[in-house]
């Protein structure tokens, strides 16, 4: 899903449903469906986009695995900037990318972010498999 930046500006916040089957993440159990929200404001050299995604997902836990349910939620302020140099400057308050055409490929970087943000396991190991936690418990000592 492509948006334009020039125009999403002036859409105000935008809200819509969004279903992943490729590129996700080997831990993440196709297909994802999340809900999104993102806001373009306009900045003097830059974009500013503000992503929230959130949804339910079904994880394989590396450390047992066994299948789990996960509530994602994210947020993300995204500087789009115009040049690798702009780019640069913003790196200590925002993530950001370049984009020359000022386009952005929204799926792309949701599909990103699960790469970044979801985790990979549970939380506390107590909560794996009992079977796989007493034997990687047993490996430890």
């Amino acid at each position: 899903m492509q948006i334009n930046l020039r125009k999403a500006v002036n859409q105000g916040p935008q809200h819509f449903s969004l279903t992943l089957s490729e590129r996700l993440p080997h831990h993440i159990e196709p297909p994802v469906h999340l809900e999104c929200g993102y806001e373009v404001e306009r900045k003097d050299n830059y974009y500013l986009v503000n992503l929230n995604v959130s949804g339910d997902l079904t994880i394989t836990c590396q450390r047992c695995l066994k299948p789990f349910a996960h509530s994602y939620a994210n947020h993300l302020e995204l500087a789009v900037c115009s040049s690798e140099e702009e780019a640069e400057k913003w790196l200590t308050t925002y993530e950001t990318i370049v984009s020359l055409d000022n386009q952005v490929d929204l799926e792309g970087l949701i599909t990103d972010e699960l790469h970044l943000y979801s985790p990979q396991s549970h939380d506390d190991p107590s909560e794996c498999d009992p079977e796989i936690a007493a034997y990687i418990h047993a490996e430890r000592q």
